[in-house]
């Protein structure tokens, strides 16, 4: 089979397809093997024009593009170039195309041919491993629960939900005390005591430590204020088991509506403190400073164990916003998926209110900018008088 993915302008079709898609099938918020009966490893040859110059899902495109091709499959890619090198074009320079192919192809693809004639590139690439490791099977599941003893009880319920989903092959990893002298089948305890070095909590090296004692390479790894929904693993099998990380609603317990802290970027410049532009995107928004937050990550093994979690950073040093910055650079692409959901305690984690009052959402960003000034000013009062006062 043949698939050509083309430039949504072009109206040319090639005259013996077999599939013809645009840029616009390869969103990293739409389930793509859901909307398409195109099934994983199906196509022996992708060809591409006008696509990669411009779409900003570059990486979520080269990754399906790589699902949907059999080993040995080659991409054929004719690319205009309107510079080697130099940003601030209309089109993305040939650089920017080759850093994004070599991250997310690394050494399974071989670019085994190249020409450049009259501003177009051709390039031909050869696929010499499959995309996923050969275990890697939508039903073998590891579990990691991240736990300072002080929720047993929702531990074990945890443990429920897991074992009603009937995963053919599943572990369950708890990182902490253990939540009962008597544990199910399947549920392992990692001891945590020699991972504290002071005060703080050492999540990232409880993280660590699941991440190596992961037996299977679909890897949850969640906090224990984390629920799931009933249809969690069903849904899941529904999207595929073709993702890098995949984030998902995270809805408060109370209402099961309001969001909390699920779908979110995070460009911090430290030293630039005052003008942090952070915040949550809307599911169908994509952007390339997204962040996964700590409390539940949906991985690949066989990426996390390669980055890992900073094991200097504790919890609340923006571990999670670190990995996810390092993960990026590595050439993981995140996806966001609506079929399901997690539910979550919002004990310290406010959520996220959307009003309906039409007025409200008028004036809202003038009341915000009005109340950060007061804010600001009260701030600054309270550090001088802080300064005032003697140290100690």
């Amino acid at each position: 089979m043949e698939l050509f993915v083309l430039h949504s302008s072009i109206e040319y079709i090639p005259a013996n397809e077999e599939i013809v898609l645009t840029e616009k099938d390869f969103h990293p918020c739409h389930p793509f093997f859901i909307d398409h009966t195109l099934p994983p490893g199906s196509v022996k040859s992708i060809k591409t024009k006008g696509v990669f110059e411009t779409t900003r899902y570059i990486r979520h495109t080269l990754k399906l593009i790589d699902a949907l091709l059999e080993t040995e499959g080659e991409i054929y890619i004719e690319y205009y170039r309107v510079s080697f090198d130099t940003g601030g074009y209309p089109l993305r320079p040939l650089n920017y195309l080759m850093n994004e192919i070599s991250i997310c192809y690394q050494d399974r693809y071989q670019v085994y041919k190249k020409q450049f004639v009259e501003s177009v590139d051709y390039i031909w690439l050869k696929k010499l491993k499959p995309a996923l490791p050969p275990e890697d099977l939508i039903s073998r599941w590891s579990f990691g629960i991240v736990s300072d003893g002080r929720k047993n009880e929702r531990i074990l319920n945890i443990i429920g939900q897991i074992k009603a989903f009937q995963i053919p092959e599943y572990e369950i990893l708890i990182c902490g005390p253990s939540p009962s002298n008597e544990l199910p089948e399947k549920v392992t305890v990692l001891d945590d005591k020699d991972l504290y070095f002071d005060t703080r909590i050492p999540i990232s090296r409880k993280k660590n430590r699941i991440i190596e004692h992961a037996r299977y390479n679909n890897l949850v790894i969640m906090h224990d204020r984390i629920s799931f929904a009933k249809d969690w693993y069903t849904k899941i099998i529904s999207y595929g088991n073709y993702f890098d990380q995949l984030c998902i609603p995270i809805l408060d317990e109370d209402t099961q509506s309001l969001r909390v802290n699920d779908w979110q970027k995070s460009f911090h410049d430290l030293t630039l403190f005052q003008v942090s532009n952070a915040g949550k995107l809307q599911y169908a928004e994509w952007d390339r400073h997204i962040y996964a937050d700590g409390g539940f990550m949906l991985i690949k093994k066989h990426i996390l164990e390669k980055i890992k979690l900073n094991p200097y950073l504790n919890w609340g040093e923006m571990e999670d916003v670190d990995l996810s910055a390092r993960l990026y650079l590595d050439g993981t692409s995140f996806c966001f998926y609506t079929g399901t959901h997690l539910l979550t305690q919002t004990h310290r984690i406010k959520v996220n209110r959307k009003s309906t009052n039409w007025l409200k959402v008028l004036i809202g960003p003038i009341r915000i900018r009005q109340y950060i000034r007061k804010n600001n000013k009260k701030i600054k009062i309270a550090f001088s008088n802080f300064l005032k006062n003697k140290i100690g």
